[in-house]
C-alpha cells in the first residue's frame, strides 16, 4: 500500500469538501435534519419521509408495500432504536444494513431508505441522541472546518474541548 503524501491528502481533502451539502458548509451551526429537510423541499421530518415513499412507489424497480405509509406513520416506535452522532457536520444514524440518514434532535425519528426498515416491519425508529447534544455541538463549533466537526457515541463534549485546546482553538467550546 502507498503512503499518503501531502499532495494526495490534499486533493482527497477537495473531494470532501466538494461533496458537502449546503448546509453542512454553513460553519455557523451544526447540521440538523431539518436543513436537510428544508433544503430538499420539505418541512419536516414526516413530509421528507412522504415524498421519498411516494417517489420510490412510482419507481417500477422498487417493490415497496401497499401500506408502506401507514406502517412508517402507525405511531409504534417500539423497534430498535438508532444511536446519532456527527459527521462532517451534520447530525446522521447509521441502521445496520449499512444504510445512513440524517437525523435531528428535536425530531429523534429514523428511516432508512436503503431497507425501508424491514427489521422493524416497515416502522420508523427512535434516534437516541446524548443528553448533552447541545454542549456538543457547541464544543464542535470551535473547529472552523466542516471536515473536522465529528462526534461519536461516547465521546464526551469535555473530551471535544480538550481536544480543541490540544489543537490550539482559543476557548475550545462548550
Amino acid at each position: 500500500m502507498l503512503p499518503f503524501n501531502d499532495a494526495m491528502k490534499a486533493k482527497l481533502e477537495e473531494a470532501s469538501r466538494r461533496v458537502l451539502n449546503a448546509y453542512q458548509r454553513d460553519t455557523s451551526h451544526v447540521g440538523k435534519g431539518r436543513d436537510h429537510w428544508v433544503e430538499r423541499g420539505a418541512a419536516s421530518w414526516g413530509a421528507w419521509v412522504e415524498k421519498v415513499l411516494l417517489h420510490q412507489m412510482n419507481n417500477p424497480f422498487v417493490a415497496l408495500p401497499r401500506d408502506v405509509m401507514a406502517r412508517v406513520f402507525s405511531g409504534d416506535y417500539s423497534g430498535q432504536g438508532v444511536v446519532a452522532e456527527i459527521s462532517h457536520n451534520r447530525w446522521i444514524a447509521h441502521c445496520e444494513c449499512g444504510g445512513c440518514e440524517v437525523v435531528d434532535p428535536e425530531a429523534p425519528l429514523f428511516y432508512c431508505f436503503s431497507c425501508y426498515n424491514i427489521a422493524d416491519d416497515g416502522k420508523a425508529r427512535i434516534a437516541t441522541f446524548p443528553d448533552d447534544w447541545d454542549a456538543i455541538e457547541q464544543a464542535l463549533m470551535a473547529r472552523s472546518d466542516p471536515l473536522t466537526r465529528n462526534f461519536v457515541p461516547g465521546e464526551t463534549a469535555s473530551r471535544l474541548v480538550a481536544e480543541n485546546i490540544e489543537h490550539g482553538l482559543v476557548g475550545g467550546g462548550a
